[in-house]
Parts: C-alpha cells; sequence; structure tokens
C-alpha cells in the first residue's frame, strides 16, 4: 500500500553492500529509473477497492466505517458500478482484542463475499485473524482503513502530482494532522528499522 514499500522493495535490490550506498541508490532508482522499479508502484485500497468492485464479481460488504461514510461511499459505487450487490455495517464496536462486542452482524458470515474491514489499523487486522475461521468459504477480507472516507467524499485525496512522486503522506499530513503519529512511523520509523535490519 505505502510507499515506503515501494522504497523497501528497492532497497532489497540494490546490488550496494553499504547500507548508505544502498539507501541513497533505491532513492535515485525510485526517482529517475522508475521503469526498472523491483516493485513498479503502490497499490492503494482505494484503487484496489474500486478495481474489484469494478468486476463485481462478489457481493461487497463495507464492515465498520464511520457512521454516514459507509453509506455515502454505497452510493458513490453504485453510481459507478451499477451491478454491485452491496451493504454496509457503520457503527461497529471492535474491542482492543479485534473481537465484535456484540454479534449482531453475523449475516456477513453468511455468504462468500468481498468484506472490507474499514476500522483502522490495527483493529482490522486483528479482526481478520479472529474471523478467519468463520468465513464463508471463497470470501476475499482486506483491510481497507480510511478508503471508505474517501470513495464517500468525506475526506479527499491528494493530487495526483503527490502521488506520483510518493508525497502523499505529507498532504494527509496537512489535511489531518491527527494522522502525525502514523504518519511518523511510517516515514521515519519504517525506514530506520528496516535499514537497521536489512
Amino acid at each position: 500500500d505505502g510507499f515506503g514499500v515501494v522504497w523497501a522493495g528497492e532497497y532489497c535490490n540494490s546490488k550496494f553492500k553499504n547500507k548508505l550506498l544502498k539507501f541513497l541508490a533505491s532513492w535515485f532508482n525510485i526517482f529517475y529509473k522508475k521503469n526498472k522499479l523491483a516493485i513498479k508502484h503502490r497499490i492503494t485500497g482505494v484503487d484496489l477497492t474500486l478495481k474489484l468492485c469494478a468486476e463485481s464479481f462478489l457481493p461487497v460488504k463495507i464492515y465498520g466505517s464511520r457512521l454516514g461514510s459507509g453509506r455515502l461511499a454505497k452510493e458513490n459505487l453504485l453510481k459507478m458500478f451499477p451491478n454491485l450487490k452491496i451493504d454496509v455495517y457503520e457503527d461497529v464496536e471492535v474491542n482492543a482484542e479485534g473481537q465484535i462486542i456484540f454479534e449482531q452482524n453475523n449475516s456477513i458470515l453468511s455468504e462468500k463475499c468481498l468484506l472490507l474491514l474499514a476500522l483502522g489499523a490495527p483493529k482490522q487486522e486483528l479482526l481478520m485473524q479472529n474471523l478467519k475461521s468463520r468465513l464463508f468459504p471463497g470470501t476475499i477480507v482486506i483491510g481497507v482503513g480510511g478508503t471508505v472516507d474517501f470513495i464517500s467524499g468525506k475526506a479527499i485525496r491528494a493530487p495526483l502530482y503527490l502521488r506520483n512522486f510518493g508525497l502523499e503522506w505529507l498532504f494527509r499530513l496537512i489535511t489531518e494532522p491527527k494522522r502525525f503519529k502514523r504518519i511518523i512511523n511510517a516515514t521515519i520509523v519504517f525506514p530506520y528499522k528496516f535499514i537497521k535490519k536489512y
């Protein structure tokens, strides 16, 4: 999903042994050798969701979006893909261990579907793990985080030129300052730990 994944792929693919040279070469390649990258480009939750919805090969269930976002996202998706079967389960309560507090929405488990968990990290990942053995066979589960807000129009995506330069995080920091900790983790902590390990 993140630009950091593209960078990490390029860092690992570098022929240099020295970590500083690997770091510099990876950034050089990202900006000047785009056609030869180990990972060609990132695939965002929004882009992946829209592509899967365009195929309409499974009914879609949006689970856990902010109140109002899921319904608006459903309306927008149906405008784009009129044949899409879609249900929305908003205002879902999940505890810190990723367990659904009230089991009122068992219908998400009743058929094969594309289940989009819009709970944010780490709750959506923990819920995936807890639902794993209970899902209807053939169900595809994706943690989509803020994707539903983007599709609903409640959040604005960064302009394309910023996305292409890997600066979507900067746009989100300016428009959503509360994401500061997450952005620091993605842009500073992750690269530091990655370089330290590899």
